[in-house]
């Protein structure tokens, strides 16, 4: 094992600089016979698991691997999880990493998004795995290619590993040893998903990580329907994450009664409130928020207000106690104060308001509305909307639930 990699260091920099792909012995040994030597030193499950090794498609890769997948939750060295040993560029060694399919992540978020969201599936990881984690490493790895893309997501998808170093290469017998320890984290991380397709979990991930909430493969419920059920609805909740900032927002008439909205006395921020209710009614506030930012550039653009529509702003993501959740702009130029309450349910389920966004409302009436978006669907292109100008007094029946108490003589 230690001989095959070996040959690969050794060997690489001048085949791929010197020679062509097509029918390089190299990159055929890289293909065939490193892949099952590798197989075979390592006795590794050919049931369970699956080995390919690329030089590169079409023209030399400047990161060539060789990768191990499950065959229920490896998709593709560009989707899902692996094992792989990555070459570094200069070929001063090789990585053993637990790592993450990055086209995946390019593909459903483009190329800064999608380089933050896998960043934080792997922290996630690292967090979940540490218990198993005392032989790897879980410092980012470093490839040696400068700004190339698939590399930064072969660095940043990176959850843990060990390095070889090209001068102080390990023998064969620790290099197994390695491989099959890192198998059985592999099986570990396997287990968390619970049945869960791996799309439905990072987009968990990713949401739970944008509200700060708890960890995703937190138990759900007390029964196993409830678990089912309670599970299904933060995904479907984080799937309107995910959609919010395609969708069309559109304006309808509000209806002609509302359920009584409540409202909070406590001295809490809204952060409480996030931490009072399910991750799921926190992720659908946060969906309908997006969405809203979104149509409120949009409208500024068509209104010729470039300018306007590229400072509005999501304060709530900065500042949840600010009384409102939008920054955005009337066509004149005056600041509109926007708070955003999102349903899945129908246009007159009533609603929870504090009693900061209140007072906030009554102090600028002119400049302040309530945007509800309702009946909010992950699988539909558009989404309906209503809004209150004004203070929020001036239209919904207020009922407190909460106050704060004092000892008193």
């Amino acid at each position: 094992m230690k001989s095959a990699f070996e040959r690969i260091l050794n060997g690489y920099e001048r085949a791929s600089t010197k020679e062509p792909l097509a029918g390089n012995e190299l990159a055929i040994y890289i293909r065939d016979e490193a892949v099952q030597e590798i197989a075979e030193t390592a006795k590794i499950d050919s049931d369970q698991y699956m080995l390919q090794g690329s030089p590169g498609q079409g023209r030399w890769a400047k990161i060539p691997w060789i990768a191990v997948f499950d065959r229920d939750i490896s998709i593709s060295a560009s989707k899902g999880y692996d094992i792989v040993y990555l070459f570094a560029a200069d070929m001063s060694g090789v990585y053993l990493s637990l790592n993450q399919g990055w086209t995946t992540f390019l593909e459903k978020y483009g190329t800064k998004n999608g380089l933050e969201n896998i960043d934080k599936v792997s922290h996630y990881w690292r967090n979940e795995l540490s218990s198993a984690l005392d032989d790897f490493d879980t410092i980012e790895i470093e490839l040696k290619t400068g700004r190339n893309k698939l590399a930064r997501g072969y660095e940043l998808g990176h959850i843990c590993g060990k390095f070889y170093s090209a001068d102080n290469f390990p023998d064969s017998d620790s290099m197994v040893n390695d491989l099959r320890n890192l198998l059985g984290v592999f099986r570990e991380l396997k287990g968390k998903l619970a049945g869960t397709t791996i799309e439905e979990f990072n987009a968990e991930i990713v949401t739970d990580h944008e509200l700060a909430l708890s960890t995703a493969s937190k138990p759900y419920g007390s029964t196993s329907l409830e678990k089912v059920d309670q599970r299904r609805t933060s995904q479907t909740a984080s799937k309107l994450v995910e959609n919010s900032e395609n969708v069309e927002i559109v304006e309808q008439e509000p209806p002609k009664s509302i359920g009584q909205s409540t409202t909070s006395r406590s001295m809490t921020t809204k952060k409480t409130d996030f931490e009072a209710k399910t991750k799921a009614q926190a992720k659908i506030g946060l969906a309908g928020e997006k969405a809203i930012v979104r149509h409120e550039r949009n409208q500024l653009v068509k209104a010729g207000k470039q300018k306007l529509a590229k400072l509005v702003e999501h304060v709530s993501l900065k500042n949840d106690s600010a009384g409102y959740d939008i920054l955005s702009f009337f066509p004149d130029g005056r600041e509109h104060f926007i708070e955003v309450k999102s349903t899945v349910g129908p246009a007159n389920e009533p609603f929870y308001i504090s009693a900061n966004e209140v007072e906030f409302s009554q102090n600028y009436p002119d400049q302040y509305s309530v945007y509800r978006v309702y009946a909010m669907n992950p699988d539909e292109v558009s989404w309906n909307y209503f809004r209150y100008s004004g203070s929020i007094r001036d239209h919904f029946q207020l009922s407190p639930m909460n106050f704060k108490a004092t000892y008193s003589e």
